[in-house]
């Protein structure tokens, strides 16, 4: 969802690589709204995110060494594979929190 948001670094742009880290950028271009414990989505984000957590430390405890000691990048590919079913939720609830979201990648296409 960011992604597209998200500035460009010189290292391996030449090969589709170069992506920076996601820092304030995203509080500058989408309205997040403050968390708020009353609101059915704020929760339900939390509730997502804890267990994104859990799984991901479960996960990192089953991992095999040579999965650990590689390179940063593939893990965090197997992690988000891993997480595919709770991140496409996390999508959906943040489109429901920030309508603005789906209303901009809809004028996109």
């Amino acid at each position: 969802m960011l992604r597209r948001k998200k500035g460009e670094g010189s290292f391996g742009a030449d090969r589709g690589r170069g992506e920076r880290h996601v820092c304030r950028r995203p509080f500058e271009v989408v309205p997040i709204p403050r968390y708020r414990g009353s609101e059915v989505v704020h929760k339900e984000l939390a509730d997502l995110g804890r267990r994104c957590h859990e799984r991901v430390g479960a996960f990192l405890r089953e991992a095999n060494e040579e999965v650990l000691q590689g390179r940063i990048g593939p893990l965090r590919q197997k992690v988000r594979d891993y997480l595919q079913k709770e991140l496409k939720a996390i999508d959906a609830l943040v489109r429901r929190l920030i309508p603005e979201l789906s209303e901009r990648e809809e004028a996109r296409q």
